[in-house]
């Protein structure tokens, strides 16, 4: 601030500047600006694969759920489980495990070319993959280009039933524009055809329309 310095008449012949350095201030307001939206972004964030997490699709879910009846257009709605995973973390270990998980969120991650289409860890080995606009014909093709590029990978599973590597299976169903529908049910659904696909020998594809609820989830996988 400045200060005037009047002289015997009351006229200013000086001034008394006083300097304040705010410099280390703002800088510290800026830094802790920058860790509250780092911390804002890890809330939304999986952990370990650095896909959304399970909040982020339930709210993604659902304004796309809302979009699709807008715009009378299908949104296929897709669930992505690593096969035989419990074996493979308890024989090479849990870090072997993690890498494992986080090279398949690469690779679905990377299969997704529309800025819509939206892949989120949704816990464990499983995955969901939303993709609008998207009809059965096209969330197959989608799913089976992920389904091949894990087999590219080409991580050795000796432990799998089902393949000398690491394999997925995906089920997925697509919302109907005319029909209630919301994202538990949808997910429950996708989840459905997950287990269909295990039924059916695991590293492959299954559809189930959203209303079907004809398989049960199994609570562990042998």
């Amino acid at each position: 601030g400045a200060l005037g310095l009047p002289d015997a008449n009351g006229a200013v012949e000086g001034l008394f500047i006083a300097w304040m350095d705010i410099s280390d201030r703002k800088r510290a307001e800026q830094q802790l600006a920058e860790a509250n939206r780092q911390l804002a972004q890890y809330a939304r964030q999986d952990y370990l694969t650095s896909l959304a997490n399970r909040r982020v699709l339930d709210e993604q879910l659902a304004t796309e759920i809302a979009r699709a009846r807008r715009d009378g257009q299908p949104l296929s709605v897709c669930m992505v489980d690593v096969d035989w995973f419990k074996p493979y973390n308890d024989h090479y270990g849990h870090m072997a495990g993690d890498g494992c998980l986080q090279a398949i969120a690469k690779v679905l991650k990377d299969s997704l070319h529309r800025p819509a289409d939206f892949c989120a860890r949704y816990g464990g080995e499983e995955f969901a993959v939303v993709l609008p606009n998207t009809d059965l014909e096209g969330a197959t093709k989608v799913l089976e280009n992920m389904r091949q590029a894990v087999i590219d990978l080409d991580i050795r599973h000796g432990f799998s039933a089902t393949a000398a590597m690491i394999t997925i299976s995906a089920g997925f169903t697509c919302t109907v524009p005319i029909l209630e529908t919301d994202a538990t049910t949808a997910l429950q659904t996708a989840d459905n055809a997950l287990y269909q696909a295990k039924l059916e020998g695991r590293n492959r594809v299954a559809f189930q329309p959203f209303f079907s609820h004809t398989y049960l989830k199994p609570e562990t996988e042998k």
